[in-house]
């Protein structure tokens, strides 16, 4: 993943080329919804507290 964001219960990953919908379907039973384009996807979550939680998951991931 080459970067993250939170937007109020939107997350907004980047990945490299092809990364986007690996990790669509990893998440997807976890989350309201995904849209994956080649390098960025969007992931909407039920709440922005639920959205701050995946986020920092997914940075603790990464350690």
């Amino acid at each position: 993943m080459q970067s993250l964001e939170r937007v109020q219960f939107i997350l907004v990953m980047r990945t490299k080329t092809g990364g986007a919908n690996v990790i669509a379907g990893f998440i997807d039973e976890l989350i309201a919804g995904t849209l994956a384009g080649a390098n960025t996807l969007i992931v909407i979550m039920h709440d922005a507290k639920k959205a701050k939680e995946l986020k920092l998951t997914i940075e603790s991931w990464l350690k």
